[in-house]
């Protein structure tokens, strides 16, 4: 009896375990794809307002370093891509494609944890180039 009681007390500790890894890994990787997403959407209404990245005052690096901060997304992007030219200014009405794909650690009980590529998320947006060039007096 003693040991049968063990063995389901081992058992259920063990699914107890399992439970919660699946649980931790859904919220880790639904907070992931919501950060991509809201990345993402800050990118397309840069590049909407501004006509693409050519603004003079801050590169795309320096920009994407930020939004990689305020979204607190910090070496969790595998690769991010403009589907224009980086400095080429957009005139209004042109069509633009934003991509991001994501890269998630997944947490596996008494196994190191492995790092895997999500799905590509893809945004459209069209260049509305709001921003006003400057005028040479």
């Amino acid at each position: 009896m003693g040991f049968q009681k063990i063995l389901s007390i081992f058992i259920a500790l063990m699914t107890l375990i399992v439970c919660l890894a699946y649980m931790i890994n859904v919220v880790l990787v639904s907070n992931m794809k919501t950060n991509t997403i809201d990345m993402q959407k800050a990118i397309v209404t840069y590049a909407q307002v501004n006509g693409g990245f050519c603004d003079s005052n801050q590169t795309f690096t320096e920009f994407y370093n930020d939004l990689e901060s305020k979204f607190n997304m910090k070496n969790n992007i595998s690769s991010i891509s403009f589907s224009h030219p980086i400095g080429e200014k957009l005139q209004r009405g042109t069509k633009f494609t934003v991509s991001i794909t994501p890269k998630y650690t997944i947490i596996l009980p008494f196994v190191e944890n492995q790092t895997r590529i999500g799905k590509e998320i893809i945004r459209s947006g069209y260049s509305r180039n709001f921003r006003k060039e400057l005028e040479n007096p």
